[in-house]
């Protein structure tokens, strides 16, 4: 899958215009001729306008595009629109509603002017392979990446589809397109000039590879064989493990300080849970019995001040002071 964000002017191979149905023509297919009925709409018209937005783009953006439409003049502007509702537009008769369209071969023909699209990956390919500007109402995540960058490049305008509220907008844009602004015309055919400058086809570098894999063997195209630890970076991870362990003792040793220094009250309390620790420590000390030396089956036992001698004799314990 081709990323999105991607389009002509970053294409380094012509893998994507094979997929984009926009190859040379000695390494892809021809542009066929138009069906009849198409034939005979264009050459009713001086200019015509491609339009081809999907199923996604709500209902009341559709009718200002229509509307749109209806300004300008008929039998000097024709539109070519692939629409599924036959209700939207289908009174306009300078527009065409079609629920298929030969997009390519459209795109191909000299009379269309512009191409109003939804952003997709193969309709921004396949205009400016054939030098047509864009306006372009994108409305999932991909498409939004897409126009975006047609429009950083210059040859796309883009539009919000859930905002286009007033068809003066949309007449503005395409008068831009058209008549205008020649700046969009100029960057669309230089981003088709860079498209096509394509000197072998999608097939021969493929082909070259493999007569040198078969020329030469692959060993040397192998990487080198590195050990599971540097694959894994396990040695890195006590480093990273060690590191926040230490820097987080030196903080809480570095704040116990500035609070006993700071304040009074909190070096008091930790003086005196120290000296409470060890009085208890002196205290076991003293008061539980520790055996000093052990031998044989006599022990000497210290407790109280008192030496007890115990001796263990036949299973029961036995002692004398």
């Amino acid at each position: 899958m081709v990323p999105p964000g991607t389009y002509c002017c970053q294409l380094r191979s012509s893998t994507a215009v094979e997929r984009g149905h926009c190859r040379r023509h000695h390494g892809g297919r021809r542009e066929k001729a138009l069906p009849l009925e198409l034939e005979k709409f264009m050459s009713s018209t001086k200019s015509t306008v491609l339009v081809s937005l999907g199923n996604n783009i709500p209902r009341n953006a559709l009718w200002v595009i229509c509307d749109a439409f209806d300004k300008f003049v008929e039998g000097y502007f024709g539109v070519v629109w692939r629409m599924e509702d036959s209700e939207i537009c289908s009174d306009k008769k300078h527009v065409m509603l079609m629920p298929w369209i030969p997009q390519n071969d459209l795109l191909a023909d000299h009379r269309v002017e512009m191409f109003i699209s939804s952003g997709n990956f193969n309709s921004i390919v396949e205009s400016v392979y054939h030098t047509k500007p864009l306006i372009i109402l994108p409305y999932s995540t991909e498409q939004r990446l897409n126009a975006a960058a047609a429009e950083s490049k210059g040859f796309a305008i883009v539009m919000n589809p859930d905002f286009v509220l007033d068809d003066g907008d949309i007449r503005h844009a395409i008068i831009n397109l058209l008549l205008l602004d020649p700046d969009y015309k100029r960057a669309t055919l230089r981003a088709s000039a860079i498209l096509r400058d394509q000197r072998d086809t999608p097939a021969q570098p493929e082909s070259a590879k493999i007569d040198h894999v078969i020329k030469y063997g692959n060993q040397h195209l192998q990487s080198r064989v590195i050990k599971p630890s540097q694959l894994t970076t396990s040695d890195v991870f006590p480093l990273l493990m060690a590191l926040p362990t230490a820097t987080m003792m030196y903080v809480s040793m570095l704040l116990l300080c500035i609070c006993c220094c700071s304040c009074s009250g909190c070096c008091w309390w930790f003086v005196k849970c120290v000296k409470t620790c060890k009085k208890k420590l002196e205290r076991m000390k003293t008061e539980n019995a520790q055996v000093l030396t052990v031998r044989g089956g006599l022990s000497r036992v210290y407790n109280g001040g008192v030496f007890k001698i115990k001796y263990r004799a036949r299973g029961k314990d036995h002692s004398t002071v």
